[in-house]
C-alpha cells in the first residue's frame, strides 16, 4: 500500500487546508482538528487514530515536526527564518527523488511546518 488510502484520494480537502493555514495568524485549535483528521484520514500510519486528540500543530513546531516525520518518514526537512528582522520563515520537506515541497508563513515556524507538510501530502498524492 502507498503513501495514501484509496477511500481518501481527494486533494480538494488538503489544498482548502493549504489555504487555510495560509490565513492563519497564530494557533487554531479547530484548524489543528481539521489538519490531524486530513493526516489521519490520507495517511495509512496514522489509521488507528481516527477520534484521538489532534496535536497542537499550530501551536507547537515539536508537535509539528513530530507528525511531519512519521508522516513523511523518507522525507528531508529544514527550516529557515528568511529575515532575522522579522518572523518569516520556509519550511521545505524534500523527497528522496523529486521536487521538493515548500511552506512559508509570515507567523510561525509551526504554521511554516504545517504548510510544507500539506503541500508535500499533496506532492505524494499526485504522484
Amino acid at each position: 500500500m502507498g503513501l495514501f488510502t484509496s477511500k481518501t484520494s481527494d486533494a480538494s480537502g488538503l489544498e482548502a487546508l493549504v489555504k487555510r493555514v495560509g490565513r492563519a495568524s497564530g494557533p487554531d485549535p479547530e484548524l489543528d482538528a481539521a489538519i490531524w483528521t486530513a493526516i489521519v484520514a490520507v495517511v495509512p500510519n496514522f489509521a488507528g487514530e481516527a477520534g484521538t486528540a489532534p496535536p497542537a500543530l499550530t501551536a507547537s513546531l515539536d508537535a509539528a515536526l513530530v507528525v511531519a516525520e512519521r508522516a513523511l518518514p523518507d522525507w528531508t526537512w529544514k527550516l529557515n527564518q528568511v529575515d532575522k528582522g522579522t518572523k518569516h520563515y520556509k519550511c521545505t520537506f524534500e523527497p528522496r527523488k523529486g521536487s521538493p515541497a515548500r511552506g512559508y508563513n509570515e507567523k510561525t515556524a509551526a504554521l511554516s511546518v504545517v504548510d510544507a507538510l500539506l503541500r508535500a501530502l499533496l506532492d505524494r498524492q499526485a504522484a
